[in-house]
């Protein structure tokens, strides 16, 4: 088999070498579908040697479809070298995002794998652009995605750039219940095992926000739910001709006597709580109302 498409290798990497375009397959339909049959009868041996110039132009040019195809058709090892060469080429970070998604789309598991693979090969000015493009695949197909594939998509981008988190938590502000759901879960969990940066970003980025997103996200960490804390009891009224001591100072005395300074039981039935600070009573934020939240790493 590696016979059968020698003529065509050599071409492309000697088209590649002087600076022009492959002259044995014009059609870039043709060039995807020879790697595609290369990998299925193992050949990704000469798939891996191609150049990273050459591969960018076949990859770049094949639909997503195909390139999931490919990706799943090789070995992880393969995979890994094919993504390597084209980060240290230089590949369109677009074209770079589009090769990871179709890596998660095939394998969720492998997720972890090749963002190490990104980020040891690709220079960091680019990786912004990747989760970009990692994004606005989110944004297009994210209905379409399984949990866990959906999942591997968002870890990458927040991975690749911090930034894309405000913009996940916005974007899942305009969804309907059910996929702000799982996009609200896709962030805790990340948050709960990333590094301290990445989760004080996907915290910040919920309490900016707010909203439907910040509301799910406190609902999936098994939070309690503010709308079911009952509002506080009305403070106890004054005994008869006695006004309500001020924290500033004294209230009448009965009979006559001198202004006294109020009990630490009346200031606390003024404040209409029980805590252990000055009229303290339950805090709460009304449900989709936006509340402060420490960063938690």
């Amino acid at each position: 088999m590696r016979s059968k498409y020698s003529t065509l290798l050599q071409a492309l990497i000697l088209g590649t070498a002087l600076g022009v375009a492959p002259v044995v397959a014009q059609d870039a339909t043709d060039d995807i579908g020879i790697l595609i049959e290369l990998a299925r009868n193992d050949a990704a041996q000469d798939i891996v040697a191609l150049p990273g110039s050459a591969l960018a132009d076949i990859l770049g040019a094949a639909s997503q479809d195909q390139l999931e195809e490919l990706v799943g058709s090789l070995a992880a090892e393969d995979v890994d070298a094919i993504l390597a060469s084209l980060a240290l080429t230089g590949a369109d970070p677009r074209l770079q995002a589009n090769m990871v998604s179709a890596v998660i789309t095939s394998d969720p598991e492998a997720t972890a794998r090749i963002i190490d693979v990104i980020l040891q090969n690709s220079p960091l000015i680019v990786l912004p652009d990747i989760a970009q493009g990692l994004y606005e695949l989110i944004e297009r197909v994210y209905a379409d995605m399984s949990l866990a594939v959906f999942e591997g998509h968002v870890l990458a981008a927040v991975t690749f750039d911090r930034r894309i988190a405000g913009l996940l938590v916005e974007l899942g502000n305009t969804w309907d219940t059910a996929n702000a759901a799982r996009l609200a879960r896709a962030l805790v969990t990340i948050a709960e095992d990333a590094e301290a940066d990445l989760a004080s970003a996907i915290e910040t980025a919920l309490a900016l926000a707010g909203g439907q997103m910040l509301q799910l996200a406190a609902e999936f960490r098994d939070e309690i739910d503010v709308a079911a804390i009952p509002d506080p009891a009305p403070p106890p009224p004054a005994a008869p001709g006695v006004p309500p001591a001020g924290i500033g100072g004294g209230g009448a005395s009965p009979a006559g006597t001198g202004a006294t300074a109020p009990g630490r039981d009346a200031i606390f039935a003024a404040g209409g709580g029980t805590g252990t600070g000055l009229g303290s009573g339950p805090s709460f934020t009304p449900r989709g109302q936006r509340t402060d939240r420490s960063p938690t790493n």
